[in-house]
C-alpha cells in the first residue's frame, strides 16, 4: 500500500520509528520543517499569542494572510474567514491550540532524517511565509535521494485552480516513478 502523508512530523515519526517504517512505501513533505529554527519558532509562539490575546478569529485572520497568496486571498475573503474557514477546529480550543503549538516547538528529529529510506518528495512553496524552502530545504538535504520541488508561485497553502492542477501533476508524476 501507499501512504501519502502531508504533515512532516507524522510522517518522519512514522518512517524514522522502530515499528513502522514498513508502512510507508514513498513521502511527499510540503509546509514542513525537521526542527524549528528561531524565526519559525517566533511565528508559531506569535500565532499561538494571537490566538490567547485577541481571541480565534483575529489569528484565523491573520494566519490567512500568511498562508494564501494576495489575490486569492482578495478573491475568498469571505470563505476563509469565520467560522467555517481554515483552522476552525482550533475554534473555542486554545488549549488544544496551545499543545499543538508546544509539540511543533519542541518537534526535532534532524537527527533521523538519514533514518528514511523511502522514496521522499519534498515541495518547496516560494512564496511560503512560513514554511517555505528555508524549512523544507534542510529536509531535501537530509533524507537520502530526496526529490526537491520548487513551486515558485505557491504559498502555504496550494490554492485555486491553476496551483491545484500543477501540484496534482507534479504528485501523480512522482507517485508514477515510486
Amino acid at each position: 500500500s501507499q501512504a501519502l502523508i502531508h504533515d512532516i512530523p507524522t510522517c518522519k515519526q512514522l518512517v524514522a520509528s522502530n515499528g513502522a517504517p514498513d508502512l510507508v512505501r514513498s513521502m511527499v513533505n510540503m509546509g514542513a520543517w525537521a526542527s524549528a529554527d528561531p524565526f519559525l519558532y517566533g511565528q508559531l509562539e506569535m500565532f499561538r499569542d494571537i490566538h490567547r490575546d485577541s481571541g480565534f478569529f483575529a489569528f484565523q485572520k491573520h494566519v490567512c494572510l500568511m498562508s494564501f497568496l494576495p489575490d486569492y486571498y482578495n478573491a475568498n475573503r469571505d470563505k476563509l474567514l469565520g467560522p467555517q474557514g481554515p483552522w476552525s477546529e482550533l475554534n473555542g480550543r486554545y488549549p488544544a491550540h496551545e499543545r499543538l503549538v508546544a509539540a511543533c516547538l519542541a518537534h526535532d528529529v534532524s537527527a533521523r532524517l538519514p533514518q528514511i529510506r523511502v522514496p521522499t518528495l519534498i515541495v518547496h512553496s516560494g512564496q511560503d511565509q512560513v514554511t517555505g524552502p528555508r524549512t523544507t530545504l534542510p529536509l531535501e538535504h537530509g533524507i537520502p535521494g530526496a526529490e526537491g520541488v520548487l513551486m515558485n508561485d505557491v504559498a502555504h497553502v496550494v490554492a485555486g485552480r491553476e496551483q491545484k492542477a500543477a501540484f496534482a501533476k507534479m504528485l501523480l508524476s512522482f507517485l508514477e516513478r515510486h
